[in-house]
């Protein structure tokens, strides 16, 4: 039955004032709190006593009571893994930070699930707004988090949905790290809890991972519409140039896609895949050469000839309209 409130406030205070309270007797007193749980006003009420009283309690009482008030864990329903990896993947706790040092392009790696399109989105975002990422999600104390979105609408403003998950990720049997995606700081979780987040908001991860739209990805994460422009090799490269620059310049991210599979055998030999999404990064222009800066989702994986195979490289503006379909900014 709940502990009646008054009572211990009376016992505490009574406690408190005469003498300095030890760890055995603090924990005779909370224990009856204890044992069925403690409501939320108690919770509350006893966290303001160890706030105040902090300098009278002894050296030990102090440390059991906080024990004693620990958060506990909540555990939400996870949302379904791929039908493909039903009864190969669990899901499991993973403990640290939301962010290690700030949200950045390189924290994002993609898994062993088919959404480039949505990791590369995260990369672009956080490449050009990090604080948009860091202000979206929210770490609750309990093992949960609170990711705040933007669904769109035809007929007017996108209204704001929070959805919570906690800190369960699909992991194969006896791995350390998640299977699906993970960030490449250690004890990081943004990227891994945003994806769940965007699978629980959508139903299931099935429904995140068989490919989408990076502007849907980033009008989610911005609560603006972008826009989307086609590429074709040989098309006028300078308008191109203006157009990427101009976007980035103003804070805009900025993703490019890949032709699909049907044309495959383009891609052949050049370190570059069919029907993948890109973050881009920049554009540079280097003794009259006009470049465009890329990452590949996955951290590695590259043409070669571009440095350390990090997943970050370079092409010609006219390899970028060649081997590129299409362009989201937002």
């Amino acid at each position: 039955m709940p502990v009646n409130l008054d009572a211990l406030r009376r016992r505490l205070t009574s406690a408190l004032a005469d003498r300095r309270i030890s760890a055995s007797e603090a924990q005779s007193l909370l224990s009856e709190a204890t044992r069925e749980g403690l409501a939320p006003e108690e919770t509350a009420f006893l966290r303001d006593v160890l706030a105040r009283n902090a300098d009278r309690f002894e050296p030990g009482a102090d440390t059991a009571l906080r024990k004693l008030l620990e958060t506990p864990r909540r555990d939400l329903p996870d949302p379904a893994l791929l039908n493909k990896h039903q009864g190969q993947l669990g899901f499991e706790v993973y403990e640290g930070e939301l962010f290690v040092d700030g949200a950045k392009e390189t924290d994002v790696l993609q898994g062993s699930i088919a959404n480039c399109y949505m990791v590369s989105s995260f990369a672009a975002v956080a490449h050009t707004h990090p604080e948009v990422i860091e202000n979206a999600i929210r770490d609750n104390g309990d093992g949960t988090f609170t990711v705040k979105l933007y669904e769109q609408s035809d007929y007017g403003a996108p209204k704001q949905v929070e959805i919570t998950v906690d800190g369960d990720l699909p992991t194969a049997q006896g791995a350390t790290k998640p299977k699906y995606a993970k960030d490449a700081q250690a004890g990081e979780l943004w990227v891994p809890i945003l994806e769940k987040a965007f699978a629980q908001w959508k139903g299931n991860y099935d429904a995140i991972g068989n490919g989408g739209s990076p502007g849907e990805v980033m009008s989610a994460l911005l609560g603006t519409r972008g826009t989307y422009f086609g590429l074709r090799e040989g098309m006028d490269g300078d308008a191109l140039y203006r157009q990427l620059k101009a976007g980035l310049d103003s804070g805009k991210a900025v993703v490019a896609a890949t032709h699909g599979e049907e044309q495959e055998a383009l891609y052949s030999g050049t370190g570059l895949y069919a029907w993948h999404a890109y973050t881009v990064l920049g554009v540079s222009e280097e003794n009259g050469v006009k470049k465009v800066t890329l990452r590949n989702p996955w951290g590695y994986s590259e043409p070669g000839g571009n440095g350390p195979d990090d997943g970050i490289f370079q092409l010609t503006l006219a390899e970028f309209a060649k081997y590129y379909a299409g362009v989201w900014m937002n």
